[in-house]
């Protein structure tokens, strides 16, 4: 068996003794939790449960601060509630509420939504801040440079983002996600 394996006799030895010390914490493990599918059940299944539990967390944390940067770039005045009372407040601080990396994150803050006024955004609970075009800002001008952008550049038109030209302040809340890929598309804007 030596000339097989190549081994001495104490190299053999020290082998299964590493082996055993491996094994023996496993199989008592396995023995104070009951069976071996215990073990495989929470090595694997929580942790893979866990991560897809995270990775779906950080997908709606990064869409939240997506919009929240959206709403910065387009100047939108931002509402965030608490126990009735309301505050306009720019999109940094909704974006530190809602972001749980801020030391100013707030849980219970659970969304953003984009709405035409100010009047609508009265109709939403407490736990959302609510966003809206401001009247007077430089909105209608930034518009334009994006439908005089696009038109500059014929490898990118409207209706691949399913948006018609001239994109509106409509557009900006009805259709955010597409008028935010646009931007991304003509450098306006870069995620």
């Amino acid at each position: 068996m030596r000339k097989k394996l190549g081994l001495t006799r104490m190299e053999i030895i020290t082998l299964i003794v590493t082996v055993l010390m491996i094994l023996l914490p496993t199989l008592f493990v396995a023995y104070a939790w009951g069976s071996f599918d215990g073990i495989i059940y929470r090595f694997t299944n929580r942790n893979v449960v866990d991560t897809e539990r995270a990775l779906e967390e950080e997908a709606r944390i990064m869409r939240l601060m997506k919009k929240s940067d959206y709403g910065n770039w387009w100047f939108f005045d931002f509402r965030i509630s608490r126990d009735g009372e309301r505050r306009i407040v720019t999109g940094w601080s909704a974006q530190s509420a809602l972001d749980p990396r801020s030391p100013w994150h707030d849980p219970f803050y659970t969304d953003i939504v984009f709405v035409h006024t100010e009047a609508e955004a009265l109709d939403f609970p407490d736990n959302i801040i609510v966003a809206w075009p401001r009247e007077y800002s430089f909105m209608e001008q930034d518009i334009n440079n994006i439908s005089r952008r696009v038109n500059e550049r014929p490898l990118v038109t409207f209706e691949e983002f399913g948006l018609t030209d001239p994109v509106t302040v409509a557009d900006l809340v009805d259709n955010w996600e597409k008028v935010s890929e646009l931007m991304v598309a003509l450098r306006i804007l870069e995620w």
